[in-house]
């Protein structure tokens, strides 16, 4: 059996950059400042499960992740039955695992009431560390994972990025509401709107948004910048070998 050494390669770029969205996703969440729509309704989740049931808030995140992860894939599949979406579930699968190995270091999320110099570091590093991840995993060509499939499809409708974008954050956005005033309504009598847990929802999640995506700009630039160069320096050391050959 012959092993493609460019797929192994793009492969384990793919695992690398799913390590660091895995611990960019743990670091937003603990630092209790505003995580992302998809991330904070995972967040969300978690909590309701951690109070019936108990268990690593951080960990089971992952779990929760994977959960909408495949419910989305086999809503995908149900419009659009391509075998593809099985490389789908698996990229969702992976990330998923990843989380949740990350979520055994990390401890509960940050409770502060106000905001702290160590929350502010973990938000930044969160964005910094998924901005990164995500480029990596898209120099790679491999299949894209559900949330990312579906942006694809709804691009393929309205044929505007931005739109198809904004309606699955917006989407993903009343979802993590929903489910927070569910947490905090099995946790606590709610009496006025000071009572919610707006830990995972906040301005920072407005930047957490704007700053991961146009950090994927810049680095996915840099990366081409830099593949650019090692290609053109290939293709030089290659016509120089064969100049050297000729000459004998």
């Amino acid at each position: 059996m012959k092993i493609n050494k460019n797929f192994i390669i793009k492969l384990i770029v793919h695992i690398i950059g799913s390590i660091f969205i895995g611990f960019g996703v743990q670091s937003i969440i603990y630092s209790s400042l505003g995580a992302a729509p998809l991330d904070a309704l995972t967040a969300y989740l978690a909590k309701i499960h951690v109070h019936l049931f108990s268990g690593n808030l951080q960990v089971i995140v992952g779990i929760y992740s994977l959960t909408i992860g495949t419910l989305l894939t086999l809503i995908l599949f149900l419009f659009r039955r391509e075998k593809k979406l099985i490389f789908t579930w698996l990229n969702i699968a992976l990330v998923a695992g990843i989380i949740s190995l990350w979520g055994i270091l990390f401890k509960n999320p940050i409770e502060s009431n106000s905001i702290t110099g160590i929350q502010i570091v973990f938000g930044v590093v969160g964005i910094i560390s998924i901005a990164f991840g995500v480029s990596l995993t898209i120099t790679t060509g491999l299949p894209p994972g559900p949330h990312e499939e579906l942006l694809n499809r709804y691009d393929e409708r309205l044929n505007n990025l931005f739109l198809s974008k904004l309606i699955i954050e917006v989407t993903y956005l009343i979802m993590a509401v929903i489910t927070m005033i569910i947490y905090v309504s099995l946790t606590t009598s709610i009496t006025s709107i000071r009572d919610l847990d707006f830990t995972q929802i906040g301005y920072f999640t407005i930047i957490t948004v704007i700053g991961i995506s146009g950090l994927v700009f810049v680095f996915n630039f840099v990366i081409e910048k830099i593949q650019k160069y090692i290609h053109q320096k290939r293709k030089e050391d290659e016509d120089e070998s064969k100049s050297v050959y000729w000459s004998y």
